[in-house]
């Protein structure tokens, strides 16, 4: 009796609804068709789960393609057939319109930004904008804005603006050793000549008053974290160069700020805010441009470059500009004729082959301002190195040995922070004797300093490591396989062919040695890095690198 009552009042629950289209049909016998794999408007279906009942059992719902529906309103199907807000596949509506009438598209263009002054700076300077609008549409697609941001004399401003009494004075980080490199130069010891990568001895001589200050790198890495937040209020698309610059894109917040020139002085407003400190600031559509602006507008300099004329803006400027053109291609290109970014842009390349070889057409390009790189947040690194240049020239195994061992786990620590494990060793060697200076391009047309010749020695690991002990074992027997006999002034040990540690095959009956690495990592981050290590000496580090390290 009970089941007979509880059958009637489904029954009763089932109620004939309208169908649309005014046909009406039993919601029952609905539901199965459903369930029974029929598709309706919305994309999915039903299908039953083997050996599943009728209405009762469980189902799983799984992606069908959409069905127009066919019956009922005309205005429904109107509304189903047609196609999404923004033009099909997603789209922008600007895209469509400018494939439908491509001369009010350039009308829009020309409205963002592509008239014909190409360079614009200064802070405040608003008759003088060189507006990115975030809608301009590039080949069908928002095109990008890439800002870059380069902390003005960022080590030495940040003594200065910690030990007031240095304020005003030429002041010059690093160096201060005999084969010591200026990693900073404050902008008073700039008028000197002094420039960041210049050997301590030349700075020394061209401003012999400056106040030469030991690197403080812990305290700079503190800074740049800082400067980091920063950037990561405007997007979180950064790509870090060094701790004291980075790219950002920012294409998604023109729309918050109105146009580039605004966006940029908001970055260095907040910056100096948080810091203390100055940026400079360059903005174009790509990598390249925006660097060089960015170093155009030196020192407290925003530069935006509009979109259109990145040929016009680099064809004046030095063709050693160009990323990848160091001095040795650069002095090729000089014995070409090709002097600056214009003539490089304007060359044949079968011309431009003599001296760059298949890279040509690459360099070409980038002459003509296109650059398609994209900012990457997270870039995988492709080695793990440390190196050091010793105070006097070194030839006794002891000495090169102790430095191999300390940069061997010193790069093993990196891999295990990063997650890494590496295949391939490399050891670099620099000699002592230097070959003679050569007049030529140099940095940006000065002359060159000595050069030192390089000697590396590669060695693939049968299985990749990330173990302080393998990688010192097999550097050290590559420095003995060299036999340079002749003193070194720089002794470096890399691992490449690097490969997540998530990959890592571990054999079934192979035997486990003690790897006290981790152990070693855990103790150092809980007491600090110099509680605990190999007994061995560390070698100092004369020039600090200004690179960001993976593993760090």
């Amino acid at each position: 009796m009970g089941s007979q009552r509880a059958r009637g009042a489904r029954r009763r629950r089932c109620r004939r609804v309208p169908r649309p289209g005014g046909r009406r049909y039993d919601a029952v016998r609905a539901g199965q068709r459903q369930l029974r794999g029929a598709h309706y408007p919305g994309g999915l279906r039903a299908a039953p789960h083997r050996g599943a009942g009728r209405l009762r059992h469980r189902h799983r719902a799984i992606r069908a393609p959409p069905v127009p529906f066919t019956g009922g309103d005309p205005r429904r199907r109107a509304r189903d057939a047609a196609p999404p807000r923004g033009g099909a596949h997603g789209a922008p509506e600007q895209a469509r319109r400018a494939v439908a009438d491509p001369q009010g598209h350039e009308e829009s263009r020309r409205q963002y930004g592509g008239g014909p002054a190409h360079l614009r700076s200064g802070c405040g300077d608003r008759a003088g904008d060189a507006r990115l609008g975030a809608a301009t549409i590039v080949s069908g697609r928002p095109a990008r804005t890439v800002l870059h941001a380069d902390m003005d004399a960022f080590y030495a401003s940040i003594e200065q603006r910690d030990r007031p009494e240095l304020r005003g004075l030429p002041v010059i980080v690093g160096g201060s050793q005999a084969r010591g490199v200026v990693s900073a130069a404050s902008y008073e010891a700039r008028k000197f000549g002094v420039r960041s990568a210049m050997p301590g001895f030349e700075a020394k001589r061209l401003c012999p008053q400056g106040v030469f200050l030991p690197p403080d790198m812990e305290r700079y890495a503190a800074v740049s974290a800082e400067v980091h937040r920063v950037f990561e209020e405007f997007t979180p698309d950064i790509e870090p160069l060094a701790l004291d610059e980075a790219f950002l894109d920012v294409t998604g917040s023109l729309s918050l700020f109105g146009d580039a020139q605004k966006l940029g002085r908001e970055v260095k407003r907040r910056v100096h805010a948080a810091t203390s400190l100055v940026v400079s600031v360059g903005i174009a559509r790509n990598k390249l441009v925006a660097k060089i602006a960015c170093r155009l507008g030196k020192p407290d300099g925003l530069h935006v470059v509009a979109p259109g004329t990145e040929a016009e803006a680099l064809a004046p400027l030095p063709v050693r500009f160009l990323w990848g053109v160091g001095p040795v291609l650069g002095d090729k290109l000089l014995a070409l004729g090709i002097r600056t970014i214009g003539d490089l842009a304007r060359a044949e390349p079968s011309r431009v082959a003599q001296g760059a070889g298949e890279r040509a057409a690459y360099f070409i390009e980038l002459a003509r301002g296109v650059d398609e790189r994209p900012v990457v947040a997270d870039r995988a690194p492709k080695s793990v190195g440390e190196e050091s240049t010793f105070a006097r020239d070194v030839s006794d195994r002891t000495t090169v040995r102790e430095a191999i061992v300390a940069h061997s786990e010193e790069v093993a620590r990196r891999l295990r922070g990063a997650g890494y494990l590496g295949g391939t060793i490399t050891l670099k060697m620099k000699l002592a004797r230097a070959r003679p200076a050569r007049s030529g391009s140099g940095r940006a047309g000065e002359a060159r300093e000595p050069d030192y010749p390089l000697v590396t020695r590669q060695r693939r690991l049968p299985e990749p490591t990330s173990d302080g002990q393998v990688i010192a074992r097999v550097a050290t027997e590559l420095w003995d396989e060299a036999q340079l006999g002749e003193a070194v002034r720089l002794i470096g040990v890399s691992l490449g062919a690097l490969t997540p540690r998530s990959n890592e095959q571990l054999e079934l009956f192979a035997p486990r040695r003690p790897q006290i690495g981790a152990t070693l990592d855990a103790i150092r981050a809980r007491f600090g890095a110099q509680v605990i290590g190999r007994a061995v000496a560390t070698p100092d580090k004369i020039s600090p690198s200004l690179r960001r390290k993976s593993g760090d």
